[in-house]
């Protein structure tokens, strides 16, 4: 196969797009226009490549923002005599290009650039509304066994039957035991794929057609792995209990309803059981007797004799992700499911006492290095396009949030975002089972990891949360986080809530937590208020406070047991809101090579990024610099010069180790996004 075919395989569903666009196009077409019903150009890698031949895509699904791209992005350069190209996508079939400014549309038609593309006509003869359901990453995989229809077409139904048979590995006709069904949904969780809430149906109306598995909750277990995970774990105290009465204490009520028995020395269970622990899908439980199962194979999950969370638990994790790292090229969903694996070893490894850490934090260090330089490798490609990308099924970057959020609610429900300043996705690991698990009985817990704005520093990352929109859009305030409540307001205004009934509550930088929580229930309980946004700044204190990992990891997992967080969100859900927790960067220990002698620190905290006033500046200052880099992107505006750290250095005195952020780390980027709703 030649590198042209090895390419364009990898395109997959892709390649029928990409043919109506070339490099030649871009120069000689200043704008195409593309009815998209199914948002197929907001794909990253459509959007990379489309980049790569010279076009910019744009979304035109806000009219203000959409005249603001095309007159400073497009129309300022072609006056001056420039060449740049607009591919602008439109949510609806060619019925409804009427929406396009007629400036637009005459300059694609006068080329015969007016196209339309969507899910019927690439999937020809399968259900394109229940393809939509699907993510841009199950595509490729139903790209790829796609059935020959010859003139046939599949319903609604057989479509599903297809897609879980072929794309999930889920077929209901052939799971008929309990062992095969614990096996299968474990790896597919495990994996971090996602299920769509239509399919898990489907799955679950044919496979209890017999009678089986009539008393499981499959279609929660099938959409959620949390609910699947709870329901594991609250079994394997029954199953030890039944295997040692004299040893473990029998279970309570369960939350997650179903049979109380699981096979769990099934072979099939078995062999997935030990990465299930090890990876921190299951915890270990307390037993009155723990010698009692210190020569069976149950001990990996049982307290005082598990491995789990030991320099070899940790050493094994080490040696599984240096065979998992993301190839270049990859989705941002094989990114976001790797960021848990590696935030659960983070954890482990800041838990380990620091004479534990051995000959393994050489180790552990050079696989951080090895991600870190794939992931900077893959931003350079794909970054650029993950802003365009759907929020649906879920959000991949930090201002598609409150969008999220926003999708098919009603303008009487009440929701509200958590954001804890400066959280990493192993810290919220952390402070999510720092409490113990009884904070989340009957509530579903639904995880996932999104990628911040990069610099990853307060002013831009946060504010892009609460403006719902990439830098690019608010420049006159891209140093300062004052403008974050009407950013807030200004959303949600646009979506039909009154001004009156959203809200900000922020963190004063010496307030206690119970402060905090006092004025956010006198603002909630005036019941105008539907929508509000909160800002929790006690970790970003903990993290400017040390320059160990171990040290800030016993920090943060003392304040999470003080309760602080479950608190607010108890009074959230009590007052009837639908909850997400976020975070707009994490953190890193880093190493001080110096301090530049021009640009600016743009957060006094973050240290791993500085800004400079033109590009000649910038340059000028690298080159005296050997571990930085600049950093532009699309999203941020053309005034911002920026350069980031390299390698967990920081812009600090030589030799000083802080604790900080501002690069573009695995630990820095990808952050915790979680919905919190009653089970």
């Amino acid at each position: 196969m030649t590198a042209t075919h090895a390419a364009q395989s990898e395109l997959h569903w892709r390649e029928p797009i990409l043919r109506h666009f070339s490099a030649d196009i871009a120069k000689a077409c200043r704008a195409t226009v593309v009815a998209d019903p199914d948002g197929l150009l907001q794909d990253d890698l459509i959007a990379t490549r489309l980049r790569g031949f010279g076009f910019d895509v744009v979304r035109f699904d806000d009219p203000v923002k959409f005249r603001f791209v095309y007159e400073t992005q497009h129309r300022r350069h072609w006056d001056a005599g420039e060449s740049t190209s607009i591919v602008v996508s439109i949510p609806g079939g060619r019925s409804d290009l009427n929406r396009i400014p007629h400036d637009v549309l005459w300059n694609a038609q006068c080329a015969e650039r007016v196209l339309s593309v969507s899910l019927a006509e690439i999937f020809e003869g399968m259900a394109a509304t229940v393809l939509a359901e699907l993510d841009v990453a199950d595509l490729d995989l139903l790209w790829q066994v796609r059935p020959p229809l010859r003139g046939e077409a599949f319903g609604p139904n057989q479509t599903r039957d297809f897609v879980l048979r072929a794309v999930f590995k889920l077929s209901p006709e052939i799971i008929t035991r309990p062992d095969e069904i614990i096996a299968h949904l474990a790896r597919l969780h495990h994996a971090g794929r996602v299920v769509p809430d239509g399919f898990a149906r489907r799955f679950a109306e044919v496979a209890t057609q017999s009678g089986r598995f009539a008393d499981w909750p499959l279609v929660q277990l099938v959409a959620f792995a949390d609910t699947f995970f709870t329901f594991v774990q609250e079994r394997w105290r029954a199953y030890l209990a039944g295997k040692l009465p004299e040893a473990v204490d029998a279970p309570g009520p369960f939350s997650v309803p179903g049979p109380a028995d699981l096979p769990f020395d099934s072979p099939e269970v078995r062999s997935i059981l030990d990465n299930l622990f090890f990876e921190g899908r299951l915890k270990p439980i307390p037993v009155r007797n723990p010698a009692a199962l210190g020569q069976r194979w149950e001990s990996i999950g049982v307290e005082g004799i598990s491995k789990v969370g030991s320099p070899d638990s940790v050493r094994q994790l080490i040696h599984q992700l240096s065979g998992e790292l993301p190839e270049p090229s990859v989705p941002p969903t094989v990114w976001t499911a790797f960021a848990f694996k590696w935030a659960e070893l983070a954890r482990q490894m800041d838990s380990l006492n620091p004479s534990e850490h051995g000959p393994i934090e050489s180790e552990y260090r050079a696989l951080q290095a090895s991600a870190d330089s794939r992931l900077q490798q893959w931003l350079g490609e794909r970054y650029a396009a993950l802003a365009n990308r759907s929020y649906l099924p879920n959000p991949m970057m930090v201002h598609q949030i409150p969008h999220f959020m926003a999708h098919r609610r009603s303008s009487n429900d009440r929701v509200a975002l958590v954001i804890v300043d400066g959280m990493s996705l192993s810290q919220w690991f952390t402070v999510r089972d720092a409490p113990g698990a009884d904070w989340r009985r009957d509530m579903r817990v639904e995880e996932f990891a999104v990628f911040a704005w990069i610099p990853t520093i307060t002013s831009i990352s946060r504010q892009a949360i609460f403006a719902g929109q990439a830098p690019l859009f608010f420049e006159s305030t891209i140093l300062s986080t004052h403008a974050e409540e009407k950013h807030w307001k200004a959303f949600w205004e646009e979506r039909g809530r009154r001004r009156e009934s959203t809200a900000v509550v922020k963190h004063g930088m010496e307030e206690p937590e119970a402060s905090l929580i006092d004025r956010t229930r006198a603002v909630i309980d005036d019941q105008r208020v539907t929508v509000i946004g909160i800002v929790v700044n006690s970790i970003d204190r903990l993290v400017h406070g040390v320059g160990s990992g171990s040290v800030l990891q016993a920090s943060v997992s003392q304040w999470a047991r003080d309760g602080h967080l479950v608190s607010l969100l108890y009074l959230l859900i009590q007052r009837g809101f639908e909850v997400f927790v976020g975070s707009d960067h994490g953190n890193v220990t880093a190493h001080g090579t110096g301090r530049l002698d021009v640009g600016s620190i743009p957060d006094e905290r973050g240290h791993r990024a500085m800004l400079f006033p033109d590009a000649n500046t910038r340059d000028a200052a690298l080159a005296q610099c050997r571990s930085a880099l600049p950093w532009s992107s699309a999203g941020l505006p053309p005034s911002a010069f920026v350069a980031l750290a390299t390698d967990r250095s920081a812009f600090v005195n030589a030799g000083a180790v802080v604790r900080t952020h501002g690069g573009a780390s695995i630990d820095e980027l990808l952050v915790p996004f979680v919905r919190i709703v009653r089970a």
